[in-house]
This record gives structure tokens, C-alpha cells and sequence, in this order.
């Protein structure tokens, strides 16, 4: 018959693992929001200046001018959510500055590209018998590769 371990000094219990203590993150550190937030809804408006506090006012600006460069550049369907992605990028220190205004172009000059755009790949895809059949006998040799006259 078995008999169970008892608690003695050949078998101490050890019960000595610390639970972790939750503690919620405070910051002490509030900035003033003191950019422009017209490019945001008024309702918008509290979540922006929750998320802009969390950085200084040089980096508010900072941001605030990547997002109108994003905006003019394409459509942000979520901004409250982009410029939160931006603050996070600003607090890692991996917010580069816009530099340069993006080309916007009327519905012409996109056609045109458009159209220049399709040209060139279809150049690109035409095949030509001479330098197909060509490469085909410098890649397998020329004993192998029939070429029809």
C-alpha cells in the first residue's frame, strides 16, 4: 500500500509563486492639443484630442501635416483610426515628415495615363517569330528547336 508524501524536510511545499499584480498604466504627462482639427467632424473631435494629448505639440503638427498629405493624397475611410496609427508611429519614433504636396491630376491627364499605361504593356507582350524562335535555339540549341520556313 501506497502512502501519500507528507510535508517534512526530505518534502517541503513549495507554494512559492508570486501572482502578478494588475496595475492599469497612468501617465502623468498631459499635452494640450493646439493644432487645427478641421480636417476632423466635430464629433470627431474628443477621440482626436484624446489621441493627440498622448504627444507633444511639435509632434501634433508634425502628424497633423502627414494626415492632410494623406488625405489630398487618397480616401481615409477611418481617420480617427489612422491618425491613431500615426501617434502610435510618432511615440515609436517612426514618423518620417511629408515632403512634398501630391500631384493631383483632373480626369484627363488620368486617361491619358491610363491609356499610355495600357499601350506599353501590350508592347511588352507582342511576340515576335524571329526573336522567339531565336531564343528558343540559343536556349535548347538549334538541332532541337524546328523552325518553320
Amino acid at each position: 500500500m501506497k502512502t501519500r508524501p507528507t510535508c517534512c524536510a526530505e518534502n517541503p511545499q513549495r507554494n512559492t509563486e508570486n501572482t502578478p499584480e494588475i496595475t492599469k498604466k497612468t501617465t502623468t504627462e498631459n499635452n494640450v492639443v493646439v493644432a487645427d482639427l478641421s480636417i476632423f467632424p466635430v464629433e470627431e473631435h474628443k477621440a482626436v484630442q484624446r489621441f493627440l494629448a498622448k504627444i507633444s505639440a511639435d509632434e501634433q503638427t508634425k502628424v497633423l501635416e502627414v494626415m492632410k498629405f494623406a488625405l489630398k493624397a487618397r480616401c481615409i475611410r477611418n481617420r480617427v483610426g489612422y491618425l491613431r496609427a500615426l501617434v502610435t508611429a510618432s511615440l515609436e519614433k517612426q514618423l518620417t515628415q511629408a515632403e512634398a504636396e501630391p500631384e493631383i491630376l483632373n480626369l484627363e491627364e488620368r486617361l491619358q495615363r491610363q491609356s499610355k499605361k495600357i499601350q506599353e504593356e501590350a508592347e511588352k507582350d507582342k511576340v515576335n517569330n524571329e526573336t522567339f524562335f531565336a531564343n528558343l535555339q540559343q536556349r535548347y540549341g538549334a538541332d532541337k528547336v524546328f523552325i518553320p520556313v
